[in-house]
């Protein structure tokens, strides 16, 4: 067992991460360097989590913790947009991840290096070639970046709350919702390191119409997937919020 403090292989991660997409790179191979780059990571914070102090171990975590939830939150890919790819080429994700069809023209971008100036004014280019290489290894960045946001999340010391959890008649998305924008607001109303803190709170402290225990995976879930009934149900309680706030100021 190491006694040194390393962050050589999180830096390592953090530099790839960066450079997503990559300029010059198979995004099959980039795929598998973030997997590759993540697995060491994971390895380096569970030594380094040995070598700390409670208190450092907690600081050290949600230091990371909040780089991964900001790398995250500036990638622009959704899984709609992926599954558009996919319908239009008649593939799947199973497809790509085991190349079961080799003669499918997307996982053949997947597998070959980005296009030459040269092939680009070629007639018979397909220009979606460039996006769906961009977008794909966007996706896989992002997708990495959930990964290591839920392992650092099970790193932290799980607590049981001290005193009963406020029970509500909300769903877990519409709580995910209330917190999520909430924390939206400006200047800042929640003085936390990282959006895991409010996720565990949230999940520590209330329950939701059908849950006692509401899972921290469950809250981040909804934060990072807006739920559309639950944005339906907030609108309109947000008219009548509005409106009994100027009541209360007429009075």
């Amino acid at each position: 067992m190491k006694n040194k403090v390393s962050f050589k292989s999180l830096n390592n991660f953090y530099d790839l991460i960066q450079n997503s997409p990559p300029k010059n790179e198979i995004p099959s191979i980039f795929n598998g360097k973030l997997d590759e780059f993540l697995y060491y990571s994971k390895n380096e914070i569970r030594e380094n989590l040995i070598i700390f102090s409670k208190n450092k171990r907690i600081a050290y975590l949600n230091k990371i913790i909040h780089d991964f939830e900001l790398y995250e939150s500036l990638i622009n890919i959704t899984d709609d947009k992926i599954n558009d790819w996919l319908k239009k080429y008649k593939t799947t994700h199973n497809s790509i991840m085991f190349s079961l069809d080799i003669d499918n023209e997307l996982i053949g971008f997947l597998n070959s290096y980005p296009a030459t100036s040269v092939e680009r004014m070629n007639d018979n280019y397909n220009h979606d070639k460039e996006e769906i290489q961009r977008d794909f290894c966007n996706y896989y960045t992002k997708k990495k970046l959930q990964e290591a946001i839920e392992f650092i999340n099970n790193q932290f010391e799980i607590k049981e709350p001290s005193k009963p959890k406020l029970k509500t008649n909300l769903s877990v998305p519409e709580l995910a919702t209330l917190f999520r924008e909430l924390q939206k607001l400006k200047p800042d109303i929640f003085d936390i390191k990282s959006k895991a803190e409010l996720h565990r709170f949230v999940a520590n402290n209330f329950t939701s119409k059908k849950q006692d225990n509401i899972s921290e995976k469950g809250i981040r879930k909804n934060f990072n997937t807006p739920d559309d009934n639950a944005a339906d149900f907030w609108t309109e309680n947000m008219y009548t919020i509005i409106d009994n706030l100027k009541k209360s100021k007429e009075k």
